[in-house]
């Protein structure tokens, strides 16, 4: 079941004790991407809720940015919520992430200060926007790049802030919506001029693989790749700010999975075994613990004369056939090579296995706007090891829908709540194909 609306206030209409599993990608409270829904964590009264729907000694696993202050609070708020939170987290690295560290000799070339200029330039656009009684969203929806695409109002967020101003491109658009005068025709001239003046060189290309937020007929998350320029500083002033970052912003690799529950819980592992990659893994995976541990011992005794310790050691061990037996980490894109085998999220197939079936023609294009997508795998890893066949699952922040999919998928019911009107349609779309009789609210 979708439901539309706030969080909290869906929260409030689902009984005592009823979800068997809780998964979410909530707000990270860090502005992903100028987004206004991430601008801040869920509030304590939401987990609050989810505490008390949650069955006791069940699970919930709650997706979170590593980022130290975001993840610190949200750790304390569901622990004030009442939840569990005495376990390890889940590590899920991979490599498709991309860096948003801010080169400070770009910043300087393309001179995004804010100015007095800026300041009234963003004022006026913003009364006049609100004087038409339109959105950010619906003024965004005139300058999308591509006619697939939806635009929830980055760039109108973007001028109203004072963080950048028109292009000499969009503002005669900006003027004939908004009905705006010539007062700042002198600004755009102005600055067209001064960025024109600061475009860098360009010495090299690189092509990046990430996600290219695109669906393919079975709903699938599409990976490709995007031309990056690689540019030298134009200005004197860049220069001397050459190889500089604001701040510490690595290129991001990993994500945390806190882990939580309600009381004493149990855990489905066997489950979610990482499968051996082939006949040579699954023979050294047979002992090796015994034969070296056993070897070192028997050195080590010999040369410090400890008879006792040259007893016989325990057989070796037969490897469990369903592989070998989850980890805090989980492994995406092969990312650590020679060791990835170990924590291969890719490698792990669930039981019964996940089935893709085929879209209608209509929904092979559909376009996922949502910049936080979640792999399904991932989803149903987390399902798998957390619920049975028949549970109830709910992921109040559900936003495209890949924990409803999953679920899904899995045998299990579900309760998926989103707030923005335009990722419940995308969740609608990308769900339709996995429905047979299951209605959608």
């Amino acid at each position: 079941m979708l439901l539309n609306g706030d969080a909290l206030q869906h929260l409030k209409e689902i009984q005592d004790n009823s979800i068997d599993l809780i998964l979410t990608d909530p707000p990270y409270g860090i502005s992903f991407m100028g987004k206004d829904w991430d601008k801040a964590l869920p509030s304590l009264d939401i987990w609050k809720e989810c505490f008390r729907v949650l069955k006791e000694g069940k699970l919930a696993f709650i997706m979170c940015s590593p980022r130290q202050d975001v993840l610190s609070r949200m750790i304390i708020n569901l622990e004030d919520a009442g939840f569990r939170t005495n376990y390890t987290s889940i590590y899920w690295t991979y490599a498709s992430g991309f860096p948003k560290a801010a080169n400070v000799s770009k910043l300087i070339d393309k001179k995004f200060k804010r100015r007095t200029e800026y300041d009234e330039l963003a004022d006026y656009i913003k009364q006049n926007r609100e004087r038409k009684g339109l959105t950010k969203t619906q003024l965004g929806e005139h300058f999308k790049t591509s006619p697939d695409r939806i635009n929830h109002g980055g760039c109108v967020t973007n001028w109203e802030h004072s963080l950048e101003v028109p292009t000499k491109k969009q503002y005669p658009i900006l003027k004939k919506l908004l009905d705006l005068d010539n007062r700042f025709d002198w600004l755009i001239e102005q600055e067209t001029k001064r960025y024109e003046e600061a475009q860098r060189e360009i010495i090299s290309k690189r092509r990046v693989r990430r996600n290219s937020q695109s669906w393919d007929a079975g709903g699938m998350l599409q990976v490709g790749e995007q031309n990056f320029d690689i540019t030298k500083p134009a200005t004197d002033e860049a220069k001397k700010m050459e190889g500089a970052y604001v701040g510490f912003q690595p290129k991001p690799a990993v994500e945390i999975i806190l882990v939580i529950s309600k009381g004493k819980t149990l855990t489905w592992l066997d489950d979610c075994r990482i499968p051996y990659s082939s006949d040579k893994d699954l023979s050294d995976a047979a002992g090796w613990v015994d034969d070296k541990l056993g070897r070192n011992i028997r050195q080590w005794s010999e040369s410090h004369g400890y008879d006792k310790l040259k007893k016989e050691l325990p057989k070796r061990l037969e490897p469990n056939q369903k592989g070998r037996f989850p980890a805090n980490l989980l492994v995406s894109d092969d990312v650590f090579t020679e060791y990835s085998r170990y924590f291969s999220l890719d490698s792990w197939k669930t039981f019964p296995f996940i089935i893709t079936p085929k879209a209608s023609k209509s929904e092979r294009g559909a376009f996922n706007s949502h910049p936080t997508v979640k792999p399904l795998k991932l989803f149903s890893y987390l399902i798998t090891m957390g619920s049975r066949e028949g549970d109830i699952v709910l992921d109040p922040f559900c936003g495209s829908g890949t924990t409803c999919i999953a679920a899904e998928q899995l045998h299990r019911k579900w309760i998926g709540i989103e707030i923005n009107p335009d990722y419940i349609q995308i969740a609608k779309a990308r769900l339709k194909p996995y429905l047979v009789q299951t209605k959608i609210i």
